[in-house]
């Protein structure tokens, strides 16, 4: 529908940042109101103005290259959000839920970088705290759990146009859901060569 349009009514954001030669960090809070979100009506099956958000949050990056073969980069982000809604069990009245469909209160990233002559290693972490998704028609929502992934990238460089590497995914095998319903993928390793 072309006329549907979301407006935000009130958007702050408010932050402070350092750079010392390679060494960078930022911390911005952020505050979002947002009226006449876009939704679907399932008694109708057609999209309108409603949804009502109230978002505020902080988030913290910081990157350090320690020396030549050793780097560290940090992710973190806090969000806190209210949605004024159609009720999602009844279809018919109105209701405030204290939470951001599919959006974790808390998300953490994590990477680390080793370089030394040939060979580079990436080591990564990620936090993702619990959530809640749509549950399905006319049913409450459900909460989905946190998880953590650890994955690590390693690689060789034999010469100017081989190198060898070793990928690897979800290797502590967290079972998780980012979608109700679906589930992701377990632990998966790769390795195989690149020519340049």
């Amino acid at each position: 529908n072309d006329q549907l349009k979301a407006e935000t009514s009130f958007n702050t954001e408010l932050g402070v940042s350092f750079k010392k030669e390679n060494v960078f960090a930022r911390v911005v809070y952020y505050n979002r109101n947002i009226k006449n979100g876009i939704d679907y009506n399932n008694i109708d099956n057609n999209f309108f103005n409603f949804i009502q958000q109230k978002v505020n949050g902080i988030e913290i990056e910081i990157q350090h290259p320690i020396n030549e073969k050793h780097q560290f980069s940090l992710n973190y982000t806090y969000m806190n959000g209210q949605e004024t809604n159609q009720n999602r069990v009844t279809n018919t009245d109105t209701i405030t839920y204290n939470y951001l469909l599919k959006r974790p209160k808390h998300s953490l990233q994590l990477q680390y970088n080793i370089a030394h002559k040939k060979w580079e290693v990436c080591l990564s972490g990620r936090y993702i705290s619990s959530r809640y998704d749509v549950g399905g028609y006319a049913t409450s929502d459900v909460k989905l759990d946190y998880y953590t992934l650890l994955n690590a990238h390693i690689q060789y460089k034999e010469n100017n146009w081989l190198s060898f590497f070793v990928d690897m995914q979800n290797i502590l095998q967290d079972r998780f859901q980012e979608i109700y319903g679906y589930n992701t993928m377990g632990r998966t390793i790769q390795i195989g060569f690149r020519l340049h």
